[in-house]
């Protein structure tokens, strides 16, 4: 019997068992879920960071699941957030992602004493400005 792993290795066309077509939605249907109950507890915090307003959705996320959450969001904008800030709860920082292609979450990462690039950056929890917003927005 043929793993699905080396099915991907060395079939040039890939063609996968009920049981294995299976596994993948069940997959991917857990994978939706998990990302809706972390945009469902988003709480949106409004920065001003040297006059400019960011509208910024907080939720505790696991680390493995921080490059899923933005595209999601990307796709359908309804609580219309400039950037998703992900409170990393397996590490000891903050992840920003850009929701909109026009916003620099660096800018909001290096307020809260950390750094990146234009569409993902970072700041550690432990930072004192971050550990403020915690106790004022209670996130």
């Amino acid at each position: 019997m043929q793993t699905i792993e080396g099915k991907l290795v060395h079939d040039k066309e890939l063609k996968f068992s009920q049981d294995e077509e299976k596994i993948f939605a069940d997959f991917e249907q857990d994978l939706h879920d998990t990302i809706e109950r972390y945009i469902n507890n988003i709480k949106i915090v409004v920065l001003n960071i040297d006059n400019v307003i960011y509208r910024v959705g907080y939720t505790h996320i696991l680390y493995k699941y921080r490059n899923d959450i933005n595209g999601v969001i990307m796709k359908d904008n309804k609580m219309d957030i400039d950037a998703v800030g992900l409170i990393i709860d397996d590490r000891d920082s903050v992840s920003y992602r850009q929701t909109k292609t026009n916003v620099d979450v660096c800018q909001i990462a290096t307020y809260f004493g950390g750094r990146g690039h234009f569409a993902a950056a970072g700041n550690p929890k432990d930072s004192k400005k971050f550990q403020e917003l915690l106790v004022k927005e209670k996130l």
